[in-house]
């Protein structure tokens, strides 16, 4: 479909030495494994029903692994679209689209302000937690202003 292979920057390495780097292969795979993450933590808690109280309650204490577990799948989740996002802004420099629309704009300008264009193999965890703060801190901002969660860049 025109991209090369894990995203590659084949132009700015050359044609034979692009087979030395993963390019963003280790996003994809991270991408991958904390989804299946994702779906195994997605196991409603009622599954684990342990009887408490002499048999008189057990729904009750799963409110709070419930929540404790989804707390810890959002923060993953905003590392996935986090690191999606850094595969798209990497997809659409390759190909060479012009962003047209300001929110889209802003949020390709959001994601490269933490992670240039990846011409080399390189960390990008710090990159993929600056992206992944920068979500978070919009999505905040957005349930703060007017309490309705609507708004901001997503």
């Amino acid at each position: 479909r025109g991209l090369p292979a894990n995203l590659v920057a084949v132009a700015e390495i050359g044609e034979g030495q692009h087979v030395l780097h993963h390019g963003l292969k280790g996003v994809h795979q991270g991408i991958s494994a904390t989804t299946a993450n994702l779906l195994a933590h997605a196991t409603p808690q009622s599954l684990y029903s342990r009887s408490s109280e002499s048999h008189n309650q057990d729904k009750v204490s799963m409110g709070m692994g419930s929540a404790v577990q989804c707390a810890g799948c959002v923060d993953r989740l905003y590392r996935v679209v986090a690191s999606s996002l850094l595969c798209l802004a990497q997809a659409s420099d390759l190909r060479g689209i012009q962003l047209k629309s300001r929110s889209l704009t802003e949020l390709y300008s959001m994601v490269r302000e933490s992670q240039p264009f990846v011409t080399q193999d390189q960390p990008l965890d710090a990159s993929i937690e600056r992206i992944a703060s920068a979500l978070r801190d919009q999505a905040r901002a957005s349930i703060d202003s007017d309490g309705s969660g609507e708004g901001g860049l997503l």
